[in-house]
């Protein structure tokens, strides 16, 4: 297991993009809950998968986290029940 600290680590916009790809896409890795989310007045808008991405490489707390990769596959968030099911696979 390798750990990643992304605030003092973080993502370039291609290693976001490769994660957002292993999640299943942009939205699946991007974090809405994060307070940047709210004060940059993003709530309610619609974002594309670029900017989704552009947004989570400039700032690390766009991006759910943990995120546990297991090769071509990963998960993004707190979720017991997809752990499981990627360990597993």
């Amino acid at each position: 297991m390798e750990f990643r600290d992304l605030k003092s680590e973080p993502l370039s916009a291609k290693e976001v993009e490769s994660l957002a790809k292993k999640v299943g896409g942009a939205g699946g890795l991007f974090s809405r809950r994060a307070i940047k989310y709210r004060t940059m007045g993003l709530a309610g808008k619609e974002l594309s998968a670029r900017e989704m991405i552009r947004l989570m490489a400039q700032e690390y707390t766009f991006i759910s986290r943990p995120v546990v990769v297991r090769g071509e596959k990963a998960t993004a968030g707190f979720s017991k029940g997809r752990y499981e099911e990627l360990l597993s696979s």
